[in-house]
């Protein structure tokens, strides 16, 4: 399906009332909860792009009344929501097939917005995943996408971003994830214009799990030579190249690893690390002080068996050691005080 003839289906749908009804009814935030029935196919993603398409316009209208003074109960957008003025869209399916299904059908059908599946472990119940897995970089750079969301400051800068579609499978819901703000502090921007100290990025880089390598050619790599920096960034098609003019970012680019050719051109980078929690002295601590005797006392368990004994030494010491280990993904949960899900980033 092509481009003129994705557009030919949603001009023909919006000569039908009951779809116009359902999106009017989806773009106000005072008509929500909306219940729609009926839906199946690719007219999800026909939904979608009605109703993100709609958002954004009224975001648009929003900053030109505020520009121009016209309203005073104007609303400034607010980064890091999806809410009825939000253009973003967090979509819960019941597994993995239809997941892959929809964003096949959000890419021929809204090809201005970006589409993102946040990916389970890969794992039965309770089995560890193994160490490396491409899991942890899918996972964590699409929480950093939902955790960290643009805040235009006008009308001209609000275009320059598309609409962001999460995609989450229902067991996905499941599983635990750090908390929003953890892994925000862990990811951080590249802008162009941005001045920045090289020595530093590549040491963070490298403390976030990517790495360092002469030319970047598979997912989880970065270079730096001179005033070029290459990073491939786990969840992306695409490698970028970050050139600097003395300790200025001048341009952002992604290109094609095998060939080095630029295939197009980017205002910004958000970075994140290769897994959703990087392990350092306190975290370690806190896992240890979970897993000792004393809490285990304390808790309405099982006490360790001697063979559980030494697998809580054996992963105690490789997350000190090498900051990773089979299985840590299952612990994750024991480092907070309370479990978050995916849900928890969605804020309203």
């Amino acid at each position: 399906m092509n481009t003129l003839s994705a557009n030919s289906i949603q001009e023909a749908l919006h000569s039908w009332p009951p779809f116009r009804e359902a999106v009017s009814a989806l773009s106000s935030a005072a008509a929500l909860p909306v219940e729609i029935s009926g839906v199946q196919g690719s007219l999800y993603s026909c939904f979608l792009r009605e109703v993100c398409t709609l958002r954004a316009a009224q975001r648009m209208r929003q900053f030109q009344y505020s520009a121009a003074g016209c309203s005073s109960q104007a609303v400034k957008p607010r980064g890091g929501n999806f809410s009825a003025d939000s253009s973003d869209a967090v979509v819960i399916v019941p597994g993995e097939r239809e997941a892959a299904a929809l964003k096949s059908d959000l890419e021929t059908l809204f090809p201005e917005a970006d589409a993102f599946i946040l990916p389970g472990w890969g794992t039965l119940p309770y089995r560890p995943a193994p160490t490396g897995s491409a899991a942890f970089g899918r996972r964590a750079g699409v929480l950093a996408k939902m955790a960290w969301r643009h805040e235009a400051a006008d009308a001209a800068d609000a275009m320059r971003f598309k609409p962001c579609i999460f995609i989450i499978p229902r067991y996905v819901l499941q599983i635990p994830v750090p908390p929003p703000d953890y892994v925000r502090g862990l990811s951080f921007f590249l802008r162009k214009g941005q001045a920045l100290d090289t020595v530093k990025i590549a040491e963070r880089l490298a403390r976030s799990g990517y790495l360092r390598v002469p030319r970047v050619n598979v997912r989880g790599e970065f270079s730096l030579r001179g005033e070029v920096l290459d990073i491939f960034l786990p969840e992306e098609e695409l490698p970028a190249r970050v050139i600097f003019d003395f300790d200025a970012i001048e341009n952002i680019k992604l290109f094609d690893p095998e060939n080095q050719a630029t295939v197009a051109s980017t205002d910004f980078l958000l970075v994140h690390p290769m897994k959703e929690v990087v392990w350092n002295e306190e975290l370690v601590a806190r896992l240890s002080a979970a897993l000792s005797d004393e809490a285990q006392k304390a808790a309405p368990r099982l006490e360790f068996s001697a063979e559980a004994g030494k697998f809580r030494e054996s992963l105690l010491r490789d997350l000190s050691e090498r900051a990773q280990a089979e299985g840590e993904e299952l612990f994750y949960p024991l480092l907070w005080n309370k479990e978050f899900s995916a849900l928890d980033y969605v804020r309203d």
